[in-house]
Order: C-alpha cells, then structure tokens, then sequence
C-alpha cells in the first residue's frame, strides 16, 4: 500500500521548511527503538557524524527514475535479522510503521517492491551489504518518513525462507541539506569513463574478435522483470546487424546480476533476461534462432566490487560472446 500525502512535492516544500529553521546548528539524530516480536539479533549499528543521504520520495519510473531528498546530517544505521520462518514483509512491517508514527514521525511515502519499482529501486537504495542486511528483490517494504524536528527516516523490511530483515536510517539535521537538487528525480548510472558505451555495428566483430565479448552496456529492463525497456538500443541493434550480415556468426548472450538477494533468484533473471534479448535478436530480419543461445549465470562473474551502489549497477549487465564452432 502507498501512502498518498496531497502530493509529493508538497510535502517536500513542507520538509523543506522545517530543515531550513533547524538549519544553524548540530543535532543528534533521533533514536528511535524498535521492538519486534520475535527473536531476532541486530547485525549492525554504526553512526557516521557528517552525512550525505539520498532520500527516495517517490517510485521508480523508467527512464527518469525516482524523486529524491538529498539530505545532510547525522547518520545512523541500524539493521536486524528476525529468526523466524515464512515470515511476510508486511506482517514484519505492520508493528514496526505503528512504532514509527507513534514517535512522531509522518509518513511521506510507502510501497511495496512492485510498487516501488523493484530491482531499480531497490538498488537506488543506501542499504548496508550482505550479511548485515538482506533484500529478496520480489519480498521487500519501504517507507520513508520525517518528524517536525527535521529528523528524515527510511525503513525497509524483507524475508527469505527462514528469517526476516530490517533495516533502519535516520538522518539527524547537521547543516542545511542542498535542498534544491531535492524535486529531481534520481537517476543511477556510472559516469561514461567507467561503463563505455556498447560497440556499434562497424566495430562488433573487431571487439568480439579482440576481447572475446562485448557488454551490451545500453541494453535495459523494466523493473522487476526481464521485459526490455527499450525496443532497439543501439547496442542491441549494432548486434542484430552484426549477426544478419554474416549467417555463420553466432553468440552467446549472458546474463549478469550483482550479489544482492538469493542466489537462485538471480540466477534465473539473469537467464530471464538474456533470453528476452536472444529473442528480440530471432526476430529480426536475417537472423535465424540458432544463430543466439541465451544463458545466465547471475552473480557468479562481476566485473566490480558489489560492495559499493556503482560496482553493483556495472555487474548488472548483458553481455555477448562469440559461440564456440560445435554450437553453431
């Protein structure tokens, strides 16, 4: 379920007022105390003194993203894993947002994963790495909220099959935050230098024949899914003519995922979306179904670490092989 203020953007205007009287001087963040019903350990609880914190305020919507709130302050990190099993996100949820409102904070936005924008969202998000934290990307809630203090909140909560995950920031007012980035939309993506851009048609062959693959580093996917989100990016087009030239060439697409979530998981939508991509190449013209195989082997081969938001948007990727001579 979403909560539905009178509209983002207002609501923001109204953050925006109470952050700029509190604005003059340092304040603790708040403290806010979860209780949980059952068992659980808190695998992590770390402060960082002077912080820059991106906010989601709204869903994730492709192209432009997410609304955000780039808030700067205190910040404090605390993430928990409840032991117990078939546990749902929102039964873990429904105690912890009445704990939220209680001490005084306003729920500014809430969603689910579909709701949210799934796999974009999720990794829009400033979450602590495996083990601390966990986050299936089908099973996870979000809320973000604020108290008349200035004090900013975001809460997410996820299961797997035997434990429940939770964690929580709260940003503390330090200084004025710079609130005139806060209405645009969040749009994560590495600089140009660090994800180059898919080669073109007139040097597919040179690169599959030098490197021995090419990163279809343009091809996309709406969240959640592996529906492309675009219908001929210029990498995936560069490709088709690559093999219609040529009705000997064949490649091999493969899936990537970053570390985040169950393994078998990514495993299976990294397969789900090199077939979306072996099957937008078979229909295209001078192309023949055997000329693709599609495979998917999820985390298992990043390219950057998965221990920082960049590394895992470079290690979500599509990429092409050249097949061996006994698939073609």
């Amino acid at each position: 379920m979403v909560a539905k203020p009178a509209s983002i953007s207002g609501f923001i205007a109204q953050l925006c007022a109470g952050l700029m009287v509190l604005g003059g001087g340092a304040q603790t963040a708040a403290a806010l105390d979860l209780t949980f019903a059952h068992a659980h350990v808190r695998t992590a609880n770390q402060t960082d003194d002077l912080a820059q914190v991106q906010f989601l305020t709204g869903p994730w919507v492709w192209p432009k993203g997410a609304p955000q709130l780039l808030a700067t302050g205190q910040m404090r990190q605390r993430a928990y894993r409840i032991s117990a099993p078939d546990l749902q996100p929102l039964a873990i949820l429904g105690p912890l947002r009445d704990q939220i409102i209680k001490a005084g904070y306003q729920i500014g936005f809430e969603c689910g994963a579909a709701q949210c924008g799934g796999f974009d969202f999720r990794f829009a998000l400033p979450l602590l790495s495996e083990p601390q934290m966990h986050v299936d990307l089908g099973r996870y809630q979000y809320i973000f909220a604020q108290n008349q203090q200035g004090h900013l909140l975001m809460l997410i909560v996820s299961a797997s099959s035997d434990a429940g995950y939770v964690q929580l920031n709260e940003l503390g007012p330090q200084s004025l935050p710079p609130l005139q980035n806060a209405a645009r939309p969040a749009k994560v993506k590495a600089p140009s230098p660090a994800m180059p851009h898919s080669p073109s048609t007139q040097t597919m062959a040179q690169h599959l024949a030098r490197a021995g693959f090419a990163v279809l580093e343009d091809v996309r996917f709406t969240p959640n899914s592996a529906e492309l989100a675009a219908d001929a990016p210029a990498g995936l087009a560069a490709l088709g003519e690559y093999l219609a030239q040529d009705p000997t060439r064949a490649v091999i697409i493969v899936g990537h995922t970053d570390s985040s979530g169950e393994l078998a998981s990514n495993m299976a939508l990294s397969k789900a979306r090199a077939q979306s991509v072996a099957a937008w190449l078979a229909r295209q013209p001078g192309i023949v179904p055997s000329q693709v195989t599609a495979e998917g082997v999820g985390p298992l081969a990043p390219r950057d670490s998965n221990a920082t938001p960049l590394g895992r948007i470079k290690n979500r990727r599509v990429e092409v092989l050249p097949a061996p001579a006994q698939l073609r």
